[in-house]
């Protein structure tokens, strides 16, 4: 997902952990009622995983939406 510059939160990952483990069969101690992973199994991950972060997506500015459009782009390159 970094590599699309497409951040996840820790709520998407563990929702994600989830939903891998029941479509896998695999049994997991999970919650049923919230529908995730916990914060503790997060941890884990991230301990285990050193080469994964988990970051807080930033909003972008309107001007910055604004500025980032085809003829800007196009003149930056040439």
């Amino acid at each position: 997902m970094d590599n699309r510059l497409y951040g996840l939160k820790g709520t998407d990952v563990k929702r994600m952990a989830f939903q891998l483990a029941i479509r896998n069969g695999i049994k997991r101690p999970f919650s049923q009622k919230t529908g995730s992973a916990g914060k503790k199994w997060l941890a884990g991950f991230l301990r285990r995983h050193p080469q994964f972060c988990v970051r807080v997506p930033q909003g972008i500015s309107q001007a910055r939406v604004e500025g980032f459009n085809p003829e800007r782009v196009a003149t930056f390159f040439n």
